[in-house]
């Protein structure tokens, strides 16, 4: 996305005082930020064109696309500025693709996390739905443990950002971010030298609190 839209979805944002709805024309658009109404007309179709914004009588809607990149940029500025530990995230269990059993078998994997996190990783990883989905994005933009990707034949096997982790304050482990994830933004995954689910007495929909700490590099 344009680095100005940025900038106009903030704008229509700050006008909607923190809603996705402002109740104003074209005009008053104008009025407000010093520009002709013709500037104000011209700007809003192309945003409209876009897909970030819908216009009806004297309102202008910002789209969930248009939220979903003001998201985008919160979490990028919130990386940015407050890189805090712990972070604490919480959620509910969820079964995964059972993808994680494979990965985290092989060897070019497992070597790289027994030296980078300390622990040879159970072969499955824990995936928990998150409460706050910003905090995923947020992990995103930080600088985390980074394990190489590599290739296996003609397959590109990604990197892996992790952090390192504790799960219902009992458990360590880490919470890890592929680059190539089958998961939308509200699920990450959990490794761990101990098979979480049955140490923790896990099940589907089962609570869980993750306390993130501050890798050490």
């Amino acid at each position: 996305m344009r680095k100005k839209t940025y900038l106009d979805l903030l704008i229509l944002l700050l006008q909607s005082g923190g809603g996705d709805t402002v109740f104003a024309t074209t005009g008053d658009i104008a009025r407000e930020l010093g520009i002709s109404q013709q500037s104000a007309s011209r700007w809003m179709i192309e945003l409209e064109r876009e897909g970030f914004l819908k216009r009806g009588h004297s309102t202008i809607s910002l789209t969930d696309k248009a939220v979903e990149e003001l998201r985008r940029l919160y979490c990028i500025l919130r990386s940015s500025f407050e890189e805090e530990f712990p972070i604490r995230i919480s959620g509910y269990v969820v079964s995964g693709l059972k993808d994680g059993q494979y990965y985290l078998s092989l060897p070019q994997y497992v070597k790289q996390f027994e030296k980078k996190l300390g622990f040879s990783p159970f072969p499955g990883t824990l995936n928990v739905v998150i409460d706050d989905r910003d905090k995923k994005l947020m992990l995103g933009r930080m600088r985390g443990i980074i394990v190489d990707g590599f290739s296996i034949g003609m397959r590109v096997l990604g990197k892996v950002k992790c952090f390192p982790a504790v799960i219902n304050d009992k458990v360590e482990g880490a919470i890890v971010l592929p680059e190539r994830s089958h998961y939308n933004s509200g699920t990450v995954e959990i490794i761990s030298k101990h098979n979480l689910r049955k140490t923790l007495k896990l099940k589907d929909g089962s609570r869980v609190r993750i306390k993130v700490v501050k890798p050490s590099f």
